[in-house]
């Protein structure tokens, strides 16, 4: 897949449920540069600039987010790019380096059907929150998700906007690489996710957010709020949002968290 916008170094735009993500080549200030590309392309949420191993080498490549965020959706559709521009084919598992992971993650795509799931890092904290506005808390290394029960389906984004300010006001003033409210309509069983990159001063209403999808997943797998604690084995939770639908699977192993997963169809075209 060869570049074709030379004008903003785009090398691919891909769609994981609606997640749309630019793959860019790294030149100049990034921060300005995927500002350039999403008002060029006013369906892109967020851009992720591609490393290739120096020298044309086997090495790991190497996706960094416009924000130094973490992103599962971009992880996994990175994987799928990864295999097809090495020639990979069928299914196969592709390790990439992205931003706002310490480790590398391993995604495991099929080339011909364009799925692609994920292992996603492991949060470093979650649990309940205090009585109040939000139910429940799930940071990764990368980003930190707050959910918040509600009839949220079809309540209009203004007032999305005005209950993600009085969640977030709290943690933007300690600038984590990105935010995100989690907005969960348990009845019709939505997500929709706003996530913000403190460092592009973005806000988007996300028509699917991966790591969102796994943060969903923890709490219901947790029993919150409905008891559907699985003390061992494997919790699959389909997670639909407005984009289509994540599939995330939670293992459980001595009552510890052992494996967290996103998956699903991933679609690749040209700019």
């Amino acid at each position: 897949m060869k570049m074709i916008d030379e004008v903003y170094n785009l090398l691919a735009i891909a769609d994981p449920a609606g997640n749309i993500t630019a793959f860019a080549l790294p030149v100049g200030d990034l921060r300005q540069s995927a500002l350039r590309i999403m008002a060029r392309y006013p369906d892109v949420e967020q851009v992720g600039f591609v490393y290739p191993p120096e020298g044309g080498s086997q090495g790991r490549w190497r996706l960094e987010m416009a924000g130094g965020e973490f992103c599962g959706n971009a992880a996994r559709s990175f994987g799928l790019y990864v295999a097809r521009e090495t020639g990979l084919q069928g299914k196969t598992t592709v390790d990439v380096a992205i931003s706002g992971s310490a480790q590398p993650v391993t995604v495991t795509v099929d080339t011909g059907s364009g799925e692609a799931e994920a292992a996603m890092p492991l949060p470093t904290k979650m649990g309940p929150l205090p009585p109040g506005i939000a139910n429940y808390e799930v940071v990764f290394d990368g980003i930190t998700h707050i959910i918040v029960e509600g009839e949220w389906a079809d309540a209009p984004e203004s007032t999305l906007k005005l209950r993600f300010s009085e969640i977030a006001a709290p943690y933007l003033g300690a600038k984590p690489p990105a935010f995100g409210v989690l907005f969960y309509d348990p009845d019709k069983h939505i997500l929709r996710a706003a996530v913000c990159v403190p460092a592009l001063e973005t806000l988007v209403f996300e028509r699917s957010c991966g790591s969102g999808s796994a943060a969903l997943a923890l709490y219901k797998a947790a029993g919150q709020p409905d008891g559907e604690y699985v003390p061992d084995g494997e919790f699959v939770f389909d997670v639909p949002q407005p984009g289509g639908v994540i599939r995330t699977r939670l293992l459980r192993a001595g009552g510890n968290i052992t494996g967290l997963f996103i998956g699903g169809r991933v679609t690749l075209r040209k700019p």
